[in-house]
């Protein structure tokens, strides 16, 4: 498994996402709540998360940082499960190895609901 190292991430001045026509600033807050930004799966603790079916890693995919252990991802007709590690709330995941277009429209569709 690779190691991570300390990263700082500089946004955008604006929000340039293909399919997501608002104009949105590249970094800050969402300023209200919609069910759609919510990854804990219904029902469950926070520490369990609905994601996208495309997110599953694995086999060949880097898995989202701090998660390279199989038994935290599950596949199922809904998507995928995983249970969160206890460390932190900020992951990083490399999309350059999922669908592109995929990460886009699901990065829209949270922007469009927030926004």
């Amino acid at each position: 498994m690779s190691s991570y190292s300390d990263t700082v991430y500089v946004a955008k001045k604006r929000l340039d996402l293909p399919g997501l026509r608002k104009n949105l600033p590249g970094g800050g807050v969402f300023e209200k709540y919609h069910k759609t930004l919510r990854l804990t799966e219904e029902g469950a603790s926070k520490s369990v998360w609905r994601l996208p079916g495309w997110m599953y890693p694995f086999p060949e995919k880097r898995p989202l940082s701090y998660h390279g252990d199989r038994r935290r991802w599950h596949k199922d007709r809904k998507g995928t499960l995983l249970k969160t590690v206890a460390i932190g709330q900020e992951f990083v995941l490399d999309c350059s190895q999922y669908p592109q277009r995929k990460v886009e429209q699901w990065l829209a569709n949270l922007f469009r609901a927030a926004a």
